[in-house]
């Protein structure tokens, strides 16, 4: 339970304190001609769909990035 904890923490939670980070930083900026202020790119291993035996953590960490991205591109 531990070794899954600190996966989902490091890769899931940390990706989330990253993008939380950063669109602070960038709603400062000043906006270009298109108003945009930035962009933050979102990745994500295979294993968020085809996750293999044994990484429960890597898949189910993988598969939240993948389902953290559209509601965090939305605030």
């Amino acid at each position: 339970m531990e070794s899954y904890k600190n996966y989902v923490m490091l890769n899931l939670v940390g990706t989330f304190n990253v993008v939380r980070l950063a669109a602070t930083a960038m709603s400062r900026n000043e906006p270009d001609r298109d108003g945009g202020r930035g962009a933050i790119v979102m990745t994500a291993s295979v294993a968020a769909f085809d996750g293999q035996i044994g990484q429960a953590g890597c898949g189910s960490a993988e598969a939240g990035i993948v389902g953290l991205t559209l509601p965090v591109a939305g605030t």
